[in-house]
């Protein structure tokens, strides 16, 4: 399987989902010996980031937060979308709220609990431009070239956006 540079994606049970430009790809990587494209849909702006929760694919691109139902993975079809304020670079997804770094715009957290409605609930402002966005159980975390980590602690609902003082920051290179 050769796929074009610029590889962002996620692995769930038996599939890969991953965009390779404007392409939004599901590989069978039962076998890794004989790895096999099932699906794919063409999006209209360039992938950035992928994440996957259920039977939905979420997507970060130039665009915004697209919500793609892999549900049958040889035919994935984008049933929502959300238009986001700067531009989506990197997407993480826990329970019904997806988290999109959206380069100078921030965090955008939305609502996917309807994913064929995603509706923006908050934001947090960021010193920089996000280009990488994790999730665990308790923590947001950020990732912002020159302004280094942020972690948010989202409470006990994954939506709430803090509103009080800034997030922890972790700046600088690691010494030996």
């Amino acid at each position: 399987m050769a796929v074009r540079s610029g590889l962002r994606g996620a692995v769930s049970g038996d599939h890969a989902y991953f965009g390779s430009g404007v392409v939004f790809l599901v590989a069978d990587v039962s076998n890794p010996a004989e790895l096999q494209v099932v699906g794919e849909v063409f999006l209209p702006d360039i992938i950035q980031g992928v994440a996957v929760f259920g039977s939905y694919a979420y997507v970060a691109d130039d665009g915004g937060l697209r919500v793609i139902d892999v549900s049958t993975p040889a035919s994935p079809v984008e049933v929502g979308f959300m238009d986001t304020p700067g531009w989506a670079r990197g997407v993480a997804v826990s329970g019904s709220y997806a988290y999109v770094g959206d380069s100078f715009s921030g965090l955008q957290v939305i609502d996917v609990s309807t994913p064929v409605n995603p509706i923006e609930v908050g934001f947090v402002d960021t010193p920089g431009s996000v280009s990488g966005v994790a999730v665990s159980w308790r923590h947001v975390y950020v990732t912002e070239p020159g302004h280094g980590l942020e972690i948010f602690s989202p409470s006990s609902c994954p939506g709430y956006v803090p509103t009080g003082p800034s997030p922890r920051r972790a700046t600088g290179r690691r010494t030996p």
